[in-house]
């Protein structure tokens, strides 16, 4: 019983340290999204994106999986601007 308990707690945080590592690369790719939509006007893609960033800090809520809804609606709206320019 106790080598179950102690594979149980290792597999317990690789799995914690897996998603801290996915939450890390999220954090970075949503700052770089920031940057570039603020530098373009895109000011409604920005503030979703800076949105989601902060909602990854709480890791209980998960709050970030319905804001991501937002950040598609206004990435889908961007996109349609961009076509309609070129």
């Amino acid at each position: 019983l106790s080598g179950l308990s102690t594979n149980h707690d290792r597999m317990s945080r690789r799995i914690q340290l897996h998603i801290v590592l996915k939450v890390q690369a999220a954090d970075v790719l949503l700052l770089d999204i920031i940057g570039v939509a603020k530098n373009i006007g895109a000011h409604p893609l920005a503030e979703s994106a800076s949105n989601m960033k902060l909602a990854l800090r709480d890791t209980q809520e998960q709050s970030y999986f319905s804001l991501f809804d937002q950040y598609k609606v206004h990435l889908d709206s961007l996109m349609q601007d961009i076509r309609k320019y070129l």
